[in-house]
């Protein structure tokens, strides 16, 4: 850590952190900010990057633009926190609660959200290419073209979240839970769908990871293993 900067020592304590110093500086590249209370704080456009805020309290927080590239958020509340068009690639988010934060356009690529809490999160047209989230809950979610290519959702509740037009291409759906998700126009080419959970889902022009599973195609074979789905809804001949 450079001189110019203050020793991460003085930061240790939550009761150190002054939101009006936070707010007199915009970079903390590297700082601990472990349990500090944030909340609310306006935070448009700070630097984060590699910063220690595990359990910090940054729910309802102004976080917009701001760069948290590797930034260790383990645990951290995040609920309701504005946080659009932020940087969080790589950053460090297992355990945390984004409930109902507004994620748009944020990039979390290869972001690790391992059970991390996400319902009623606002993922529009956010980028979580490679982004593990494993166990996370996703219920309610809105994933609008939203880009999960790759992104390691194992076990994930995706429950009643919106996947309209989103890239699930590659993507690791392994005893997902999907029930009544809509995945209008969504492109599931190359996804691991094993064990995975669509019954109720919508799946109007979906692009599936193989050809028979196509709406409007009657399934006689599927090469998936245990595959859970209503069959009704690859009954009926698209529009």
């Amino acid at each position: 850590m450079g001189s110019d900067r203050t020793p991460a020592s003085a930061l240790t304590k939550v009761h150190t952190v002054s939101i009006t110093f936070v707010r007199l500086l915009s970079d903390f590249t590297g700082f601990y900010f472990q349990a500090a209370n944030l909340s609310g704080t306006t935070l448009i456009n700070v630097n984060f990057s590699e910063a220690n805020l595990y359990k910090a309290l940054l729910n309802y927080a102004d976080l917009s633009y701001a760069d948290l590239y590797q930034a260790y958020l383990r645990e951290a509340d995040l609920r309701e926190a504005n946080l659009f068009k932020a940087k969080l690639n790589e950053a460090n988010l297992m355990l945390s609660n984004l409930c109902g934060a507004s994620l748009w356009k944020a990039t979390l690529c290869n972001a690790n959200l391992w059970a991390a809490s996400l319902c009623d999160a606002d993922l529009n047209e956010a980028d979580l290419r490679k982004a593990k989230l494993v166990e996370a809950s996703l219920i309610g979610a809105n994933l609008f073209a939203a880009n999960l290519s790759e992104a390691k959702l194992w076990g994930a509740s995706i429950g009643e979240a919106n996947l309209t037009q989103a890239n699930l291409t590659g993507a690791d759906l392994r005893w997902a839970n999907l029930s009544g998700a809509d995945l209008t126009e969504a492109d599931l080419r190359g996804a691991n769908l094993d064990n995975a959970n669509l019954t109720g889902a919508k799946l109007d022009k979906t692009i599936m990871p193989d050809p028979a599973m196509q709406p409007g195609k009657p399934i006689v074979s599927c090469p998936l293993t245990n595959f859970v789905c209503d069959l009704r809804l690859f009954a009926s001949t698209q529009a």
